[in-house]
């Protein structure tokens, strides 16, 4: 893997200070490109939702364990991949995803009441309202 072994040769190369201050700015461009070329220009179906959020996962996993709580660079992608995968139908005191979209699309009030119940404060109503637009069992 490309960005382990980047990781690993940066660590033996730079000082940590440094070495932080590069992957911040490396991680800050990456969510940019996977925020503007995936999650706000794609469509998801449950599925692609998922796998999204497994990749997601699967990145922030390398980056952890080279960068302490390196991975919070990306936090505003993580909270759109997590909004992106609602589940279709509640269960207990889950949130579905037509659930969220009503509350959503209500106002600004309830959409950020809602945000912050999901623990997604890194997201605005208006981004939150562009992802839930992203899911393909939301326009049918």
């Amino acid at each position: 893997m490309i960005l382990k072994r980047n990781l690993n040769f940066l660590a033996t190369t730079l000082s940590t200070a440094v070495y932080r201050r590069v992957w911040r700015e490396a991680l800050d461009k990456l969510q940019d490109i996977l925020w503007s070329s995936i999650l706000m220009a794609q469509s998801f179906t449950t599925l692609g939702a998922a796998q999204f959020m497994r990749d997601l996962e699967t990145i922030t996993s390398v980056i952890d364990q080279h960068i302490l709580d390196g991975s919070a660079a990306l936090g505003a992608l993580l909270d759109g991949a997590m909004l992106l995968n609602l589940p279709l139908e509640a269960s207990g005191e889950e949130i579905s995803l037509q659930q969220a979209s009503d509350r959503i699309f209500t106002d600004n009030t309830e959409a950020k009441k809602l945000l912050a119940e999901l623990g997604l404060g890194s997201l605005t109503p208006a981004n939150a309202r562009k992802i839930l637009q992203r899911r393909v069992e939301n326009s049918e």
